[in-house]
Parts: structure tokens; sequence; C-alpha cells
């Protein structure tokens, strides 16, 4: 009898016991997912970039005090820059020998002849390269053509630009007492002509400047008034010179820089509509 009231109360203790430890149990096991695992995964998915959305650029505002822009003139073609007014050679020079006009309208319009001051032989404007380069193989033409009064006697010369092969030779044309004289010079001799008269001369590395020239029948002088040379190569001294005066570098600078703002001489093409133009006044009427 008591050893089965015994049983009774083992058995009843054990059920006890495994009620109390399920409901233990209940209350301390970890869930799925735990807590370190949840706070990884929420860093994650804030590292990750969301989907970044179009950005719509707002339209630019002016300023309040904005103007409209004006727009700029319609800029004129090159052509009809270059297709300025030609004076008439006797509107520029009133009181120029007509001869002298004559004569030169004739020699471009291949109806006169020169004189060579080289060697004393006539030619015509066809026989340029017979005159200035008869060692070549292509024709040689007289390209443009300008008109300056080089020597300041009131009756201009004519001067003729004839390239050869990657030099040029100016072709000086003078008229003196019924004969028109032509004088050569390379490019390097007689280049950068002005209005005025005046042009730039290099005699090579020891002398260059600022010349004028001036006339006699078929002789002609170059004067070199503005320039630096090295008189002598041994002491390598560069000197300069303003109207035939010494003076520094600077003042010597100064003058060549003043000279260098003077008016180029006008070129024209060596076509019939140039010379018509510019010869236009019928100078046996005047």
């Amino acid at each position: 009898m008591c050893i089965r009231k015994n049983k009774i109360k083992m058995a009843l203790c054990f059920i006890a016991l495994l009620f109390v430890c399920s409901c233990g149990a209940n209350k301390q096991s970890p869930s799925n997912n735990p807590p370190e695992d949840k706070e990884q995964t929420e860093t994650v998915q804030a590292d990750l970039p969301e989907e970044a959305e179009p950005v719509v650029q707002p339209e630019a505002i002016p300023p309040a005090n904005a103007t409209e822009p004006k727009e700029d003139p319609e800029e004129e073609p090159e052509e009809e820059l270059e297709k300025r007014p030609i004076e008439p050679v006797l509107t520029v020079w009133p009181d120029a020998d007509t001869a002298a006009i004559e004569a030169y309208r004739a020699i471009l319009q291949e109806n006169a002849t020169f004189v060579n001051t080289t060697n004393g032989e006539y030619f015509d404007i066809t026989r340029l390269k017979e005159m200035t380069a008869p060692y070549v193989d292509y024709p040689v033409e007289a390209d443009s053509f300008s008109l300056v009064d080089l020597d300041h006697d009131g009756t201009p010369e004519l001067i003729l630009l004839v390239p050869i092969g990657a030099t040029v030779s100016i072709e000086i044309l003078r008229y003196e007492d019924g004969i028109v004289y032509a004088f050569g010079f390379s490019d390097r001799a007689c280049n950068e002509l002005r209005k005025n008269g005046t042009f730039w001369a290099s005699g090579g590395a020891n002398e260059s400047g600022i010349c004028s020239i001036t006339f006699s029948k078929d002789q002609c002088t170059v004067d070199k008034f503005t320039y630096c040379t090295i008189p002598d190569y041994s002491i390598g001294e560069v000197k300069y010179f303003v109207d035939h005066k010494e003076v520094s570098e600077a003042e010597c600078s100064l003058a060549t820089d003043e000279w260098m703002e003077l008016p180029y001489a006008d070129w024209y093409e060596c076509v019939d509509e140039n010379i018509d133009v510019v010869f236009s006044l019928d100078i046996n009427d005047t």
C-alpha cells in the first residue's frame, strides 16, 4: 500500500517537473531571427544605394536687371570688304605729269615699253620673265601694281610686284623726259612699302632699316635713314640711327614702331578692270 502511494507521488512529481520545464523553455527559447542577425540585415540594407530619381534641370532665369542681348550686325563677307573704292591716279595726285600717267597705263595694257636700267635694253610687260628670271621654266608675270610718289616730286612711280617662285621681284618704273626707266629690287631690298614712299630694306644680318629713294634718269639712290647696323663683326657692337643720327636702341625702336603705324601702299591686281578704274580719268583732256 505504502509502495503504491509512493509510486503515485513520484509520478505526480515527474509530471509537475515536466510542466515547469516546458513553461521555462517556452519563455527562454531563442527566436528564429536573433537580434544580432536582424541588426546586421538592417545595416546592409541601409548601405544599399537607393535608386536615384531623374534630375530635371530648371530653366535658366535671367536676373531682374538683365537686358536682351544685342544682335551683332552681320559681318560683311571678306570679298565685300576688299571692294573698297579706288581713286583715280590723277585724283590722288592732281599735279602729276599726265604724260607719265599715260605711259604707265600704256605699259600695263601691253602697249608701251620701258628701259631696264641694268642693261639698257627695252622690254614690255609681257617679257618680265626674260628681264627678271630667264633661268626659270615657268611663266613670270606681274601679280599686282601700286602707284606711290617715292621721291615726292608730285608724280607717282609705278611699282610692279613680280612673283618668282618663292621670292618676289619689285620693279619700280619711273617716267622722266619721255622715257620710263625700270629699277629692279629683291623683296629683301624693298618691302613693307608705305604710302609716303618709304620702305623697309635688309642688307643681311648686319644691317636693316627704313629707307627712301631718289632718282636721276637711269640712276637711283637708296637712303637708309633709320636703321641698326654692325659695322665690325669682330667687335660685334650694334649701332642705332634715327634720321642719320646715332641714338640709343630704345630711341631707334620707338622710331621704328612709329613708322610701322604708317599706312601701307595700295596694291591692285593686274587686271583690266582695275587698270580702267585707276586710270579712269581721260588724261588727254586734262
